[in-house]
């Protein structure tokens, strides 16, 4: 069996997984070399299971990390890793499928011919890019200037000063509220990374 160039190690596969919260159960058959994986969210629910075959008759003696990185490895050998994350994505419950575009983004991370994987914190750094650069930044100008606007309706309700970085500030502090509240999801992350790059632009342009 030809090795794929693309396959991944476990812990990468995990932290895509960890997108979406889904965790990883393994059952092993040493007698025909094969491990059936088993996906379940975070509270227990079965989406998806799949088996694939090693070629390795002492799977059982593994350790856990062992037993993952030869069932991920089989995934990506077998041409079924691509297959096996849309299956799960298709499965996942709705409140779950609350960015569409973040699937997007670790199924092209697997595709890639670069052996760098992406992780969930890469991921949160590129859509953090997306949501403050491009066709944002064109709709809706540069963070400075439109900052600079909320500042100047918010002084105006306050009756006190407030600046365009203190804007940035305050943004990442009502995120962190959502998050401390239980209200907050993965896309609070994303958005805190992004006002913190806004931020930082508005200060580098100070004086």
């Amino acid at each position: 069996m030809e090795t794929n160039k693309n396959a991944v190690d476990f812990k990468t596969f995990q932290s895509l997984l960890g997108v979406y919260d889904i965790k990883l159960k393994l059952l092993t058959h040493s007698g025909f070399g094969t491990i059936i994986g088993g996906f379940y969210t975070s509270n227990g629910k079965n989406i998806y299971a799949v088996t694939v075959e090693t070629g390795n008759d002492n799977i059982d003696n593994c350790t856990y990390l062992c037993k993952a990185d030869k069932f991920v490895d089989a995934l990506a050998n077998n041409n079924i890793l691509h297959e096996t994350l849309e299956e799960i994505y298709h499965r996942l419950p709705d409140e779950l499928k609350n960015n569409k575009n973040r699937y997007e983004l670790f199924k092209k991370c697997i595709n890639s011919d670069d052996t760098n994987y992406t992780t969930v914190r890469e991921l949160t750094l590129i859509e953090a890019k997306k949501c403050v650069m491009g066709d944002r930044e064109q709709d809706y100008g540069t963070p400075e200037s439109n900052f600079a606007t909320i500042a100047s309706f918010w002084s105006d309700y306050l009756d006190m000063n407030i600046s365009a970085q203190q804007v940035a500030d305050m943004m990442i502090l009502m995120k962190i509220s959502r998050i401390k509240n239980g209200g907050g999801t993965g896309d609070s992350y994303v958005d805190i990374a992004g006002y913190a790059a806004c931020g930082n632009e508005i200060l580098s342009r100070k004086g």
